[in-house]
This record gives C-alpha cells, structure tokens and sequence, in this order.
C-alpha cells in the first residue's frame, strides 16, 4: 500500500510541476475581440477559424500581397511598429519554465518558411534596456495539413527571474508567398521532460558524389533518424536512407552515386517518444561545386555591429545569420548583390551565403 501510495504522489507531483508554472495569455486562443486574439497583436492578417485541435477555436495566419506589397502572417505577444517594421515589448511574465509547446498546421505556398521564436527578458536599470534571459525558436518548410505538436526547449544565458515574456510566430519570412497559412493551437509552458526537434544545418564536404549532413545536439536523445530524398517533399527516399538510425551522432557522410540536389532532414528519438520533423536542408552536389574558384571574391567580415557580406561579383541571393547554437539570428535578400545584417552581441556566428542555387557558410567574429 506504501508503494502505490508513494507511486500516486510521485504522479501527481509530476503533473504539477508540468503545469503549475506561469502560463501563456490566451495561449488556446479561444477568446477574440474585433477580429484579433485576446492578448496578442497582428498586422491584419490573423483570423480566427473553428479548424482547433483543442477546444473551439485557432488563430489562422495567412500570408497576403495588398497592392503588390507581401505582409506575412504574424502575431505576437509584443507590440509592433510597422513604420519601422520592429517587435518589441511582450506580456508581463515571472516565471522560469523548461520549454514551450504548440500545435500547428502549415501549408506553404510554393517553397515558403514559417517562422516562431520565444524569448524571456529583464528589464536592466542600468543600461535602461531589455537583457535576454532565456530564448527559443523554430522554422519550417514542410507541409504539415493536419495537427503537429512540437515541444521546444527554452536556452537560458541568464539566472535572472525574467519579467517579460514574447511569443512571435510567422507564416512567412519577410519575403516569403502569399497564400501561405499557418493554424496555431493549444500553446503551453512546460517544464520537465520537452520531446524538442533538432535543427540542422547546410552540409559540408560537399562533392559530387558525398556530403556530410550535420544537426544540432539535443539534450536526452538516445537516437537520431535522418532522411535523404532527391524531392523536397520527400515522397521517396535515396535507397538505405530512410529513417536511418545514426545513434548519438550528429553527423553522417551520405553517399550518392548520381551528383543532383538532394534534401535531408533529422528526427529526434527520445525514451518514449519521437519529435517531429526538423528543418529540411538542400545539398547541390556537383563536380563544379560551391567552393571552386568561380565564386572567389566572396568577403565575410565584421565591422560596427553588422556582419558584412561583399559578393564581388557573384550574384548573391540572400544571407542568413545563425550563432553558434544553431538559433536563426537574422535573413536578409541581397538585391544590391552586398549584404548588412546588424547584430546587437557579440560573439561567433554562421553566415549562409545563398548564391544561384548554391550555398556557401562561413564563420565571422563579431567583436
């Protein structure tokens, strides 16, 4: 009888402690006021829609073009400043939990990216601004046309007890397609055990006929299963790598026996259950490949508080910054063919240089 009684607190204890911290303001999204969420702001381009998962209602976010300017979907627990298109602010919010779950839907159009990120803050008296205490975040291409749970764990840099919480999610990058939509649900803080997906990243040791696919450690996996296709929506597999079990490693030199494009992608196995799918990466594998001098004149460096990209005279597309947790920093096109991406900390990051359909990385110090 001690033994069942003991076993019943410790389940009961467990259940508390998942759901006793502080949670998210109208994180089910069950209540509106004059067409927006209760407790978080839009752009206009939220909707409220009966398709939940959970209880009556979602938030439906969904990319448009109004007389030929892109607004993606987003809403946010922040305030927004469209004039100088920043986010800032967040909802009052004094807790510390381990993650973040949700559930969504997401039916890109064309090949278009959603975006959600979370971050805790204090406000400092001394420097009068926000410091980060804790953050998060999540992209992804892949259509998902019914209820997807992710769990994300929260990167605390900080022992301070936040004030402010923000929630932003995105249905498109800032240049992505209209007609993108992304359905949101149920979002909870948790603490405890957080079933989180990995992030991997563009491949190295390219040639034209391997690559070595690389991802994000994650804390308690036990295993991880890649998946390589020659389709973006990965309806086939390349033969020997579907669900392939690479253990503990974070990496894996995939063969190919044909040089083309190829897309891979990680899931997480836990003790009992398996995340979902990570972000999808695109490998050009070719006997010209990226690193050959037809792309020489490339310059990566620091200078002010940006990240500088000189294309010489390479036809850049867009760079992307990434630090060293694999956390997305910032996306910007590159029309003028140069790119300048401020950067407010200092440290080491990861610059995609995205060029014709090609990728190039590269390490800067931002001092």
């Amino acid at each position: 009888m001690k033994k069942i009684l003991l076993t019943l607190l410790l389940v009961i204890n467990g259940w508390l402690l998942l759901f006793s911290q502080q949670q998210i303001p109208n994180g089910n999204f069950e209540t509106w006021t004059g067409g927006e969420p209760d407790s978080w702001n839009s752009i206009g381009t939220v909707n409220q829609t009966t398709d939940a998962f959970q209880g009556s209602y979602a938030a439906d976010l969904s990319s448009v073009s109004i007389l030929g300017q892109f607004i993606p979907g987003l809403v946010t627990l922040g305030n927004i400043d469209v004039a100088n298109q920043t986010l800032t602010g967040g909802t009052p919010y004094t807790d510390r939990p381990d993650g973040v779950s949700f559930t969504f839907k997401y039916l890109p159009s064309g090949v278009d990216t959603m975006f959600f990120f979370a971050y805790l803050t204090k406000w400092n008296e001394v420097t009068l601004l926000a410091d980060t205490v804790a953050v998060t975040g999540y992209m992804n291409s892949d259509t998902y046309n019914i209820y997807t749970r992710t769990d994300l764990p929260f990167i605390y840099n900080s022992t301070e007890i936040p004030d402010t919480l923000n929630i932003i999610f995105l249905s498109s990058g800032f240049s992505g397609n209209a007609g993108s939509s992304l359905l949101i649900d149920s979002l909870v803080m948790k603490n405890g055990a957080v079933i989180s997906p990995t992030f991997c990243f563009p491949a190295d040791e390219v040639t034209a006929y391997s690559f070595k696919a690389h991802w994000l450690p994650v804390p308690n996996a036990v295993s991880y299963s890649l998946d390589v296709s020659e389709s973006a929506d990965f309806q086939t597999f390349l033969n020997g790598y579907e669900n392939l079990n690479t253990g503990l490693d974070t990496f894996y030199t995939v063969s190919i026996a044909v040089p083309g494009t190829y897309y891979y992608r990680v899931r997480v196995n836990y003790d009992t259950e398996t995340s979902i799918n990570s972000n999808t990466v695109e490998v050009v594998a070719e006997s010209n490949d990226v690193r050959n001098s037809n792309f020489k004149g490339i310059k990566v460096y620091s200078a002010n508080r940006n990240i500088i990209v000189e294309s010489g005279s390479n036809d850049i597309k867009k760079a992307v910054i990434y630090d060293m947790s694999g956390r997305l920093i910032a996306e910007t096109s590159c029309l003028s063919g140069d790119c300048s991406v401020g950067v407010q900390k200092t440290g080491i990051y990861i610059v995609e240089i995205h060029i014709q359909n090609k990728t190039l990385r590269r390490k800067v110090i931002l001092k």
